[in-house]
């Protein structure tokens, strides 16, 4: 899964899925050689490693992984020791502790407690807050959110709000809005729970901006123009509107959607901090737009 290649894979939370703002990852998708040329499976290679026994392991993972319904389950589950957790991992950060000494701390626990659901939350929620500090590159290394999402998919779920919000955001912050149409539901209930949570709204423009449905897309586009009102100066926005109008322009190919994805990528770049991860990446996702174009006129 994480073989999958994704469309602006890290933007700062949220992949971009094309967000997650939580993405752009190091990767976007280069078109296949298909009629529809859209969100293609990179070629996976097998190295000396990668036997049947290694293949085994990852139809584990992907059993963990695809399996979806956690995402439709009510919040019948305690969720105050998730509230309390939460609370106590941001007033440590609040309070300047680094953020590899509070993931180091929850990985060291979460690896000797793996059926503790409040344990691999402590750990997941740690990762997701780490990953807002400029220069900590583990909380935006993909195949660490791997094992994050993995840890968090195989313990038994509590069907809590806090849990289930968690699960949602790391999930965007790995595969991005392109991967996570099936929490576009999900997404509805946590804002019923809190409307103003910015990174869950951030993420659900995301889902129905990365989607074969153009009305879908047009509602994605409704969602980012709606937060960049009430937050003008969040850059991740303008990424999440350059990666909205590289989607439309891989669906319909007009020029003026090329020019617009450009364009709106230099703006976020612009507004990104100095030290920013994702001010440094996006010049590599401009020359992959750029491929992509390539393909396109080419192909």
């Amino acid at each position: 899964m994480n073989n999958i290649i994704k469309k602006c894979r890290r933007i700062p939370q949220i992949c971009l899925g094309c967000v997650a703002l939580g993405v752009v990852a190091s990767a976007l998708p280069i078109l296949a050689q298909s009629p529809k040329r859209v969100f293609p499976m990179a070629d996976i290679k097998k190295s000396a490693q990668q036997d049947t026994k290694y293949w085994a392991s990852q139809k584990i993972i992907f059993q963990a992984l695809n399996n979806y319904s956690w995402a439709s389950k009510p919040w019948t589950g305690n969720d105050a020791p998730y509230a309390a957790a939460r609370t106590e991992i941001e007033q440590a950060f609040a309070h300047g502790t680094k953020p590899e000494t509070l993931v180091s701390q929850y990985e060291s626990i979460a690896k000797h407690q793996p059926n503790n659901p409040v344990v691999q939350f402590s750990w997941g929620y740690a990762v997701r807050l780490a990953d807002k500090s400029p220069g900590y590159a583990r909380a935006t290394d993909q195949n660490y959110l791997l094992s994050v999402n993995t840890a968090i998919a195989e313990v038994p779920s509590p069907h809590t709000y806090n849990y289930d919000r968690l699960r949602y955001l790391l999930w965007m912050q790995e595969f991005g809005g392109m991967a996570s149409h099936y929490l576009k539901n999900l997404s509805v209930r946590l804002l019923k729970k809190d409307p103003q949570d910015f990174p869950i709204r951030m993420g659900q423009a995301l889902i129905y901006s990365q989607n074969e449905n153009e009305a879908d897309r047009r509602h994605g586009y409704i969602l980012i123009q709606g937060l960049i009102k009430q937050y003008p100066n969040k850059p991740e926005l303008y990424d999440a509107l350059a990666c909205w109008y590289d989607t439309e322009y891989i669906f319909k190919h007009d020029n003026k959607e090329y020019e617009s994805t450009l364009a709106y990528y230099r703006k976020a770049m612009s507004m990104y901090p100095k030290e920013s991860l994702r001010k440094a990446q996006i010049p590599a996702v401009i020359e992959l737009v750029n491929r992509q174009r390539n393909y396109i006129k080419n192909g």
